[in-house]
């Protein structure tokens, strides 16, 4: 139920359908936590395949309209 993880310094905002919550680790221990279906788009946010509308050259925009 993540939609993407953004990461700020050695923390990472955790987005969910539920809500938002914070995690002391970084984006890399994130992105090697056991999971399939997410991308690294950018260097600080990891985003669910499942929660992507549309990609474009700049931006992944999400479901509910969200643009990363």
């Amino acid at each position: 139920d993540i939609v993407y993880v953004e990461a700020f310094a050695q923390k990472c905002a955790v987005i969910t359908v539920y809500g938002p919550f914070e995690v002391k680790m970084g984006i890399s221990g994130m992105e090697a936590l056991p999971g399939e279906g997410f991308v690294r788009c950018h260097r600080s946010h990891l985003v669910s395949l499942r929660f992507i509308g549309s990609i474009s050259k700049t931006s992944v925009a999400l479901d509910g309209g969200k643009s990363i």
